[in-house]
């Protein structure tokens, strides 16, 4: 559209401006072929001069408001291509940045699975797991995948600056205070053991009985008690200036951005950022390449226009 517009303006400005010149004498219009005459004939010489980045030197020595209104025409047709180009890279950096948000947390999902895979693989022996995977879908297994993949996703626990005994006593009263159901899938596993065999199934009314005693006292109870540990905590480590801090909080305040372990797959993470960087840099080492040319496109018919205005002062 933006095109179509400045090509049709400056057709329409090319025509009212070289009506009353020589060149468009019938029979020199004749002779010289495609001029800006007719409407028709200014439009297709504009599109040319579009389309081949020419134009044609004789159209200068016409007149004086010719020249001007070819200089306009260059510059704009350059500013309308430099605002193509930005478009195209700009565009190609935001698929670049989201092709590089899918491999990361594709990664981190990959790398869930397999701390799933090692784990299932150490702990489900025996017949309890095998009546707790086949009796009750949100149990050992199902808490453990989703405790897995929380934890993955979240960085909570993953490198050594937080596998402290500081670090894991604040993740696990995070885990208590934010996880409604933490308490239920406690009890759920306990009924599991306890109920592997039949003749334990006796204890199944004193494990509601406690479920319904934990709902009503012991859940507001704990929750309180956690929150009061968390606040007595903080308000130690500012009187300390942040040694007693667990390091999750001095972290968030003090760190830009979380380190974590370095592992196979945060190797081959890094391969792929640096491959997208790499790209980034290619990119915008030809952007420079085009900007470079387009200069010295804009030199040269600076230079052109200057040897025509010689010309037409020497005339």
């Amino acid at each position: 559209i933006t095109s179509g517009i400045i090509l049709g303006a400056f057709a329409l400005m090319y025509h009212v401006d070289s009506r009353d010149s020589f060149q468009c004498d019938e029979g020199l219009e004749l002779a010289l072929g495609l001029t800006f005459c007719t409407m028709q004939g200014s439009f297709l010489r504009v599109y040319s001069m579009f389309v081949n980045g020419e134009i044609d030197e004789y159209d200068f020595t016409s007149k004086q408001s010719t020249m001007w209104l070819s200089i306009a025409f260059g510059f704009l047709v350059i500013i309308l291509l430099l605002n193509v180009l930005i478009a195209i890279v700009t565009d190609s950096y935001h698929d670049v940045k989201k092709r590089g948000t899918e491999v990361f947390w594709s990664h981190r999902y990959n790398m869930a699975l397999e701390f799933l895979a090692i784990m299932n693989a150490a702990k489900c022996s025996g017949s309890v797991q095998q009546v707790a995977a086949n009796e009750s879908p949100q149990s050992e297994s199902a808490y453990l995948v989703e405790e897995i993949v929380l934890n993955t996703l979240l960085d909570v626990v993953l490198d050594d600056h937080k596998s402290g005994r500081g670090a894991n006593s604040w993740h696990k009263l995070m885990v208590r205070l934010k996880d409604t159901t933490w308490w239920d899938k406690c009890l759920e596993r306990w009924e599991v053991r306890l109920c592997g065999c039949s003749w334990r199934c006796m204890f199944l009314p004193l494990i509601l009985l406690m479920k319904s005693v934990m709902i009503l006292i012991i859940f507001p109870i704990s929750k309180g008690i956690i929150l009061v540990v968390m606040t007595v905590w903080v308000l130690l480590g500012v009187a300390t200036l942040g040694i007693l801090w667990p390091p999750q909080i001095r972290e968030a305040l003090f760190c830009p951005s979380v380190v974590r372990l370095e592992s196979g797959v945060e190797y081959e993470l890094r391969k792929e950022v640096k491959k997208i960087s790499d790209n980034l840099e290619a990119m915008g080492n030809r952007f420079d390449e085009m900007k470079r040319e387009l200069g010295s496109g804009i030199e040269n018919i600076s230079e052109m226009v200057k040897g025509n205005l010689v010309v037409i002062h020497e005339a």
